[in-house]
C-alpha cells in the first residue's frame, strides 16, 4: 500500500499555532502545573477548539 507523501506546506498553518502557543506556555509553567498536578490551559483550550 502506497502513502501519500504531504506536502511541505501543507501542516505550516498548524506548526505556526503551535509555535505560538508553546511561547505562551513556556517550561516554567508547564512544570509549575505538573508540580500542582493540574492540568494545562493551553492542553484544554485545544480540546475545546476540536
Amino acid at each position: 500500500m502506497k502513502q501519500a507523501i504531504t506536502k511541505p506546506n501543507t501542516y505550516q498553518n498548524l506548526r505556526k499555532v503551535l509555535q505560538d502557543l508553546c511561547k505562551i506556555f513556556d517550561s516554567t509553567y508547564c512544570q509549575e502545573v505538573d508540580e500542582a498536578r493540574g492540568y494545562p490551559e493551553h492542553v484544554q483550550g485545544l480540546q475545546r477548539s476540536f
